[in-house]
């Protein structure tokens, strides 16, 4: 287990594609290497103590505990190997937003499913999100992880459409990054 809080080096791809720089942003915290139970539940406790010593808003602070377990969800089932370079990371938007930040290496034959899932629940409003998700949650529907893409829905529906993915691959691996920026205070 590591949590380590200097800038991620391997968010470079982010900086790339996201509009904002993480360059700049304090980082809160990271983690770095495999992501299971234990370790799910030490970043949700510290996430839930600093949300409550920030005074967060207890809308927003559910909020963004939801898009960090979905981002975490996604490590713990999805991740292959090398599961030391996954990274999970908060940073601060100008003391008002969080930008949650994950990374993970991903078979490349699943690449282009991933990718078309994402784009056809970010072109939905929040109300077609949220009925989507009851739906495939009430259908039998389901990945072996149980989601069928409820967590994609999740994500983009609790960060209000604040969230983007990018997948990088090459010939051998590729990778995806999901960044999310929500408010801290409503």
């Amino acid at each position: 287990m590591s949590g380590v809080f200097p800038e991620p080096s391997s968010s470079n791809e982010a900086k790339q594609w996201f509009p904002i720089s993480l360059d700049s942003k304090p980082c809160e915290f990271q983690w770095n290497g495999a992501v299971h139970d234990e370790s799910t539940r030490f970043v949700i406790h510290w996430m839930e103590e600093r949300l409550e010593a920030l005074n967060s808003s207890t809308l927003q602070r559910k909020r963004i505990v939801r898009v960090a377990i979905e981002m975490l969800q996604n490590l713990h089932h999805h991740a292959v190997e090398p599961k030391a370079e996954v990274t999970f990371a908060v940073h601060e938007q100008s003391n008002s937003h969080w930008i949650l930040f994950s990374k993970n290496c991903i078979p490349s034959d699943q690449c282009s499913d991933l990718k078309q899932r994402w784009e056809s629940l970010k072109a939905l409003c929040n109300q077609e999100l949220r009925k989507q998700q009851r739906n495939q949650i009430a259908s039998n529907d389901r990945s072996l992880h149980g989601g069928g893409g409820v967590g994609l829905n999740e994500i983009i529906r609790k960060s209000e459409g604040n969230a983007d993915m990018q997948i990088v691959s090459d010939h051998s691996q590729a990778w995806v990054t999901f960044i999310a920026e929500l408010p801290l205070f409503s």
